[in-house]
């Protein structure tokens, strides 16, 4: 039989871990809205891909058309983002973003 001390400490312990676990999904999904506020509706341009763990992103973008691509390419490099690193490859019409978001 738990005494209420020790009733109180669990409650506050489950307390902080949804509060961790909210915050873990909502810091997930900062850079995703990142992009979407930059980007702009361009459907022949897909996300292929988007991974976020230990506040670095990873977004993959593949278009059908070079232009688009490159235009996307263009369109990031004048964008201010943490540490950023863009990887083009115009043979497989392929854009890879890496960025820190930390410190949004």
């Amino acid at each position: 039989i738990k005494s209420k001390k020790e009733k109180k400490k669990s409650q506050l312990i489950e307390q902080e871990v949804s509060v961790l676990s909210a915050s873990a999904r909502v810091n997930t999904l900062q850079p995703l809205a990142l992009l979407n506020q930059i980007l702009t509706k361009n459907y022949n341009i897909n996300l292929e891909s988007f991974e976020s763990n230990d506040n670095t992103a990873l977004a993959v973008f593949k278009s059908e058309n070079l232009n688009d691509i490159v235009q996307l390419h263009e369109l990031l490099k004048k964008v201010t983002m943490q540490n950023k690193r863009l990887t083009l490859d115009k043979t497989q019409k392929v854009l890879k973003l890496n960025f820190d978001y930390g410190e949004l």
